[in-house]
C-alpha cells in the first residue's frame, strides 16, 4: 500500500468549505487597517481522538467507537487487547496529512472509514465534511491530458509575427511598452489559461486593425497620450477614463477609411512597403482559398519551400508544414487554423 495523502477542505470542482485546503487567513490590523499586505498563515488541525461509525452488522448499522493506537491491531477500540492502550490523533499539518499505508494500515483504515472523509462511500451525509483523499496518479493524468490539449493548441504560439503578438497582447490589456520577455510572457500564460478566448481573439477580422495599430505606435506614427490618441500633432479622438482605448481606436478607424488609409499608406511607406490595402473582396477570395490552393500560392511567391530532408517549410520562420510529403502539408494547413493563419500573414507582408 502505497502513502496516501488526505488534504482538509473539499475536493477540487465543488464549492470550497472552510476550513479550506491551506485555511489562510490575513494578519495584521483588522480595524481597517492595510491586509493586502498581510501574511498568510498555514492552517493546520488535529480530529478528535475517539469517533462513533456507524458498521454493519446482521444487516444492520450498528455504532461502533474507532481511534488509532500504535499498539492495536485494530481501530475498533471493542477488540482492543488493552482498552487503555495510548490514542494518537490525526494531524493536519499545513492543511495535509500524509500516512503511510505500509507501515501506519490502522491509521489509514481510520481515516478512510470515518463520516468526516468526503471520499467515505458510506458516510452519514448529516456529517460534515472535514477532508478528502488526494489521488496523486489520477491528478497528475488529469494534468498531463490538460498541458497536452493546451500545448497542442498552442503549438504555433511561437511562429505567430511580433507585430501580431504585439496586437494579440494589446487586445488582452497587456502593455507592451516594457520589457519583451515580461509581456511575451504574460499573454502566453493568458493564452494557456483560456485557450478558446485566446483563439476567438485571434480569428477576430477586427485584429488586423490591432496588428496596424501596434506597428503605427512603433515607428512613432500614432500615440496615447494621458487621454487621446494623436496622429502627428492631430488629435483623432478623446478615450474616456474606464474605456478599452484600443477597441475605441478601431471603432473609430473603421468608420474613418480615409484616416485610416492615410495612416496605413504611411506605416507601409516606413516599412518599405506597397501602399495597396487589402480590398475586403480580395479578403474574401483569399479566405475562400482551398489548402491545397494556398500551399501551391506560397509555393509560386516563394514563401513557402520544399526541403527533401524536412518537406515543405514557412521560408520566414523556417517552420515545417506536415511531414515530407504535399498531402500531409495540406492536411496540416486544413486541421492548424493557427498555422494557416501563420501562411496568410506571410501573404500580407508582401502587400
Amino acid at each position: 500500500m502505497a502513502s496516501l495523502v488526505y488534504r482538509l477542505g473539499k475536493s477540487d470542482g465543488q464549492k470550497k468549505s472552510k476550513p479550506t485546503d491551506l485555511g489562510y487567513y490575513a494578519t495584521g490590523d483588522r480595524n481597517g487597517g492595510n491586509v493586502s499586505q498581510a501574511m498568510p498563515m498555514p492552517y493546520s488541525r488535529r480530529l478528535k481522538a475517539i469517533h462513533t461509525v456507524r458498521v454493519e452488522k446482521d444487516g444492520k448499522k450498528v455504532p461502533r467507537k474507532v481511534a488509532y493506537s500504535p499498539n492495536e491491531e485494530s481501530i475498533f477500540m471493542d477488540e482492543w487487547i488493552d482498552p487503555n492502550s495510548p490514542i494518537e490523533k490525526l494531524k493536519f499539518k499545513k492543511g495535509i496529512l500524509i500516512i503511510d499505508g505500509d507501515r501506519q494500515p490502522q491509521k489509514a483504515e481510520l481515516a478512510d472509514i470515518l463520516d468526516s472523509n468526503e471520499n467515505n462511500p458510506n458516510r452519514d451525509t448529516k456529517t460534515a465534511v472535514v477532508f478528502h483523499q488526494v489521488n496523486k496518479s489520477k491528478e497528475a493524468a488529469r494534468i498531463l491530458v490538460k498541458e497536452e490539449r493546451v500545448a497542442k493548441e498552442l503549438a504555433h504560439f511561437w511562429d505567430i509575427p511580433f507585430t501580431r503578438k504585439q496586437a494579440l497582447a494589446n487586445w488582452m490589456g497587456i502593455n507592451t511598452y516594457g520589457d519583451e520577455n515580461l509581456w511575451v510572457h504574460r499573454l502566453y500564460m493568458l493564452a494557456k489559461s483560456d485557450v478558446k478566448k485566446f483563439k476567438e481573439v485571434f480569428n477576430n477580422p477586427d485584429l488586423e486593425y490591432m496588428d496596424f495599430i501596434s506597428r503605427a505606435e512603433n515607428i512613432g506614427l500614432i500615440r496615447f497620450n494621458t487621454n487621446s490618441w494623436k496622429y502627428g500633432d492631430v488629435k483623432l479622438l478623446i478615450v474616456p477614463r474606464h474605456d478599452m482605448r484600443y477597441q475605441k481606436l478601431i471603432e473609430y478607424l473603421i468608420n474613418e477609411p480615409l484616416t485610416y488609409k492615410a495612416i496605413h499608406d504611411e506605416v507601409l511607406k516606413a516599412e518599405g512597403k506597397s501602399s495597396l490595402i487589402v480590398t475586403e473582396e480580395a479578403k474574401y477570395n483569399f479566405e475562400a482559398m482551398t489548402a491545397a490552393d494556398l500551399l501551391e500560392a506560397a509555393k509560386e511567391n516563394k514563401l513557402v519551400k520544399y526541403k527533401g530532408a524536412t518537406g515543405f517549410y514557412v521560408v520566414d520562420s523556417g517552420k515545417t508544414i506536415g511531414t515530407k510529403t504535399k498531402e500531409s502539408a495540406i492536411a496540416a494547413i486544413e486541421s492548424e487554423p493557427l498555422l494557416r493563419q501563420m501562411i496568410e500573414e506571410e501573404f500580407k507582408k508582401l502587400i
